[in-house]
């Protein structure tokens, strides 16, 4: 059964452009991680076994069904649309 979420995003603008983003997976930030890149876009941020932080390096790119598959290896719930709202090409 995946984890309860209290997670929350914060967003890394230049000039204007998103250009990076940060979910926090336990809604705080972790004091020591080791990183473990995924693929060019996800960077996932351990604490002992524990995965407790996802960064986002391609904005643009971001799709919500890969990065939900992602969340579930992980043991995660699935990001919501309006979690995935800042992501969004639209």
């Amino acid at each position: 059964m995946p984890k309860r979420s209290n997670r929350f995003v914060t967003l890394e603008y230049l000039s204007g452009r998103l250009v990076a983003g940060y979910i926090y997976l336990d809604g705080q930030e972790p004091r020591t991680a080791v990183r473990s890149k995924v693929n060019g876009r996800y960077v996932v941020d351990y604490v002992g076994d524990e995965a407790v932080g996802i960064e986002i390096h391609s904005p643009s790119l971001f799709d919500l069904d890969e990065f939900n598959e992602l969340l579930g290896s992980l043991g995660r719930p699935p990001l919501s649309d309006d979690e995935a709202k800042p992501f969004s090409n639209d």
